[in-house]
């Protein structure tokens, strides 16, 4: 910037304040008074003055060089990450459902739920839960309102006080089913007549109207329900996925019900739902009548298995897509872009069957991610490196 430029713009500067704050005639008087006086301050308050306004100028002009032309082209998530297995749990018995919560990893097992502390991989306790994962009867498990929900025996949902490891009540719950969720208010549990129905943290007890969710994609009611596989909350919407491989959304407020023409989803982030299977998908919302978009995969034909979002990324768990499977990778995708980073490997058992891949899961707590693989009773915790 030449002299010129400079003195044009040290003069609209002042011409601005001037503008913005004229002084009174008495005003000039007194400062005209007080210069006379104090020629020394005269000296020092313009010589300051004017350090200051050239200051001014001269970050201004940093600024403008250093903004980019236009804005991001898409928002930013989160940095990709790769991370490290932190720690290996060996579950006593079977565990098939997994949730995150009060600074642990609990899971379903047969007739025991187990705490596993997020910090140490260490077994903390393993809580008698009566006839859970019994008699065909799964158990879904879920964390929030200050609790630990499990249902069990098909008839039921246990509630666990996550602090002294104690059932504090058991709800009754007709034919209840292993989807149950924690959000906007209540715990929401699937049946096995195909219905949702929402318990009151505050009461302990079912509140509400059962939400029919529906048969298939378009609505037909022909033939038995599909069971209800998971509830995924997320973007103020109950995603309920379905037996029949088509998902439900459900406004929490109104009950409202819309069949969607699109796979099952595991997870919701950044504006999308995350549907996983032999290629992920993404749909932005709001979905309408979703055209399904290709999100990438991280290896010569992978199969995913379960998606969960975290910090700003989709981590999708996923296998090579070869039978059998004896390796299980969890990859970051950036929402961004689609593409994919990161990367950490898990090793699984050889004998491990085709069926016990789709039991897989992950969910994600403040300090990394779990992985459970029900087929070795393993519980992974995966977190980057101290």
């Amino acid at each position: 910037m030449g002299h010129e430029q400079l003195a044009e713009l040290l003069k609209a500067a002042v011409e601005q304040a001037e503008a913005d704050n004229p002084p009174s005639p008495a005003a000039w008087t007194r400062i005209e008074r007080r210069l006379r006086r104090e020629p020394r301050r005269r000296v020092l308050i313009a010589g300051a003055a004017a350090a200051v306004v050239v200051a001014i100028v001269a970050v201004s002009v940093a600024v403008q060089a250093t903004r980019p032309s236009r804005p991001p082209s898409h928002p930013t998530y989160g940095r990709p990450m790769a991370l490290t297995v932190l720690s290996t749990t060996r579950l006593p018995g079977e565990g098939i459902w997994l949730a995150a919560g009060f600074g642990a990893a609990w899971v379903a097992g047969t007739g025991l739920t187990y705490e596993v502390d997020q910090a140490t991989g260490r077994l903390v306790r393993s809580i008698v839960t009566p006839d859970t994962n019994h008699a065909g009867c799964g158990s879904g498990i879920t964390a929030g309102f200050g609790a630990v929900w499990v249902t069990y025996d098909c008839r039921g949902v246990y509630r666990i006080d996550p602090r002294t490891g104690r059932i504090t009540s058991s709800i009754a719950v007709t034919h209840a089913a292993d989807s149950i969720a924690a959000a906007y208010g209540f715990v929401w549990v699937a049946t096995r007549n195909g219905d949702i129905v929402r318990i009151d943290p505050g009461t302990n007890a079912i509140t509400g109207a059962a939400i029919p969710v529906g048969y298939d994609a378009l609505g037909g009611q022909s033939g038995p329900p599909p069971s209800i596989v998971r509830i995924v909350p997320g973007a103020g919407t109950l995603w309920a996925d379905t037996s029949d491989g088509f998902p439900a959304a459900i406004d929490p407020v109104t009950s409202a019900v819309r069949p969607l023409m699109l796979g099952n989803v595991s997870a919701v982030g950044a504006g999308s739902v995350w549907v996983p299977g032999a290629e992920l998908e993404r749909e932005e919302l709001p979905v309408v009548q979703p055209v399904l978009s290709y999100a990438g995969t991280p290896s010569t034909n992978p199969q995913s298995a379960s998606v969960a979002f975290w910090r700003g990324q989709a981590w999708a768990l996923t296998w090579p897509g070869v039978y059998p499977a004896e390796l299980l990778y969890v990859q970051s995708i950036d929402p961004a872009d689609n593409s994919v980073s990161g990367g950490t490997t898990i090793p699984r058992s050889a004998a491990a069957s085709a069926a016990a891949l789709g039991e897989v899961s992950i969910t994600g707590d403040p300090a990394g991610l779990w992985v459970l693989d029900p087929a070795k009773g393993l519980l992974f915790h995966l977190g980057r490196a101290a």
